[in-house]
């Protein structure tokens, strides 16, 4: 249940853009609540990044930033190259998770190799070759990641394709990134 928890500084970006509710089930009456959750929630939370996303859900846009796509079918295509932000990790040894799926289009020219980049640590690429399948790569991220508010994380493939009819570079579909 916890991976379907927003981070309380995230809750109270929701609540003021509109994009969240709240509402109490007390007394045996279902009442809106949202306003004086609001009140609570800016006085008592700090803004925070989320430690994962899920591509395809709006609400986790924020956290895209260059080289995504739009939503389709649940999922968010990247470009070549894209860039996120995510929370560092809490505690020592966790690791970052990628979750995708691999088209068999983009292998047109041959296996496609994925580069990843958290904040200025360059991790060995991993090589990408089992068409129309879903893939999890996951990276240590470095102890002195801990506790970071903010991780930037590029990824960029060797190829991606641009399919006919279309002015948009493709390269992979994405589920979850997650810190973990």
């Amino acid at each position: 249940m916890k991976a379907f928890l927003f981070p309380a500084g995230q809750v109270g970006q929701l609540l003021e853009e509109g994009k969240a509710v709240v509402y109490s089930v007390g007394g045996g009456q279902l009442r809106n609540v949202t306003r004086v959750y609001q009140a609570i929630a800016a006085s008592r939370f700090k803004p925070a990044l989320a430690s994962r996303v899920e591509a395809g859900n709006p609400l986790f846009a924020r956290y895209l930033l260059e080289g995504w796509y739009s939503i389709e079918n649940g999922n968010r295509w990247m470009a070549r190259r894209a860039t996120l932000e995510l929370r560092g990790p809490e505690a020592p040894g966790q690791r970052l998770t990628l979750q995708g799926y691999l088209p068999q289009a983009i292998l047109a020219k041959g296996p496609v190799r994925l580069t990843v980049r958290v904040d200025d640590r360059l991790f060995p690429p991993v090589v990408l070759d089992q068409p129309d399948s879903e893939f999890i790569k996951d990276f240590p991220l470095p102890d002195e990641a801990v506790g970071k508010p903010r991780l930037t994380i590029a990824l960029e493939l060797d190829h991606a394709i641009i399919p006919a009819g279309e002015d948009r570079e493709l390269g992979l579909v994405f589920g979850t990134i997650a810190v973990h």
